[in-house]
């Protein structure tokens, strides 16, 4: 993704972040109260996350996580989720007289938690707009070609801030099944990197 891009998926996200935000915190008239009101959710469920950077591999893609939240009597939600993505590996070029081929790449694992605001749209659906903080933090397996085609390879563990402004469409009944987009800006001393993320849950 070139930079002028980039720059504007993080102003994006940015605004999506400060919506929801203005959303959660803004007073509002009494509304018909939403199914999920004053109760403890916990669910569990696949991932999909894909990085918006050019890379040589995803260290995002398929994976699985939960959460747990409570609703408030005000449809304010509070919650957390963990999240962990498998990512991916790929055949680093390696000069020829190497027996064995090297793999570079990797994978993230996120903690956050969540605030938001719980819409009705029926008797069964609700509509949750919410913003995510936390971490994410990248197991990543590089390698370099040194002078002398000698192939020098590193392992390295790294926590970024994150902020992940989301929408959960979730369906109400005895067992409930929730669809989620979430949009992932993880921050360092260095740079901003972004991710776009999916789930399918189901809980109780």
């Amino acid at each position: 993704m070139d930079r002028y891009l980039l720059d504007r998926t993080i102003k994006l996200g940015w605004l999506v972040a400060i919506t929801i935000l203005v959303v959660i915190a803004a007073p509002r008239q009494a509304a018909a109260a939403p199914p999920t009101l004053e109760t403890v959710q916990i669910d569990l469920g696949v991932r999909y996350g894909l990085a918006l950077e050019s890379l040589d591999y995803d260290p995002w893609g398929f994976g699985y996580g939960g959460g747990i939240g409570y609703t408030l009597d005000s449809a304010i939600y509070l919650g957390a989720t963990f999240d962990w993505f498998d990512g991916e590996e790929v055949e680093y070029p390696t000069p020829t007289r190497y027996p064995e081929p090297e793999m570079v790449g990797g994978n993230y694992w996120q903690a956050l938690v969540h605030g938001g605001y719980d819409l009705e749209l029926s008797d069964r659906f609700v509509f949750r707009p919410k913003v995510g903080v936390g971490w994410s933090t990248s197991t990543i397996r590089d390698c370099n070609t040194l002078v002398g085609e000698v192939v020098e390879c590193r392992k390295t563990i790294k926590s970024d801030t994150t902020i992940a402004p989301a929408a959960q469409l979730i369906f109400v009944s005895p067992v409930t099944i929730s669809l989620e987009a979430r949009f992932v800006l993880l921050f360092d001393s260095v740079t901003i990197k972004s991710a776009m993320m999916g789930g399918l849950s189901i809980g109780f």
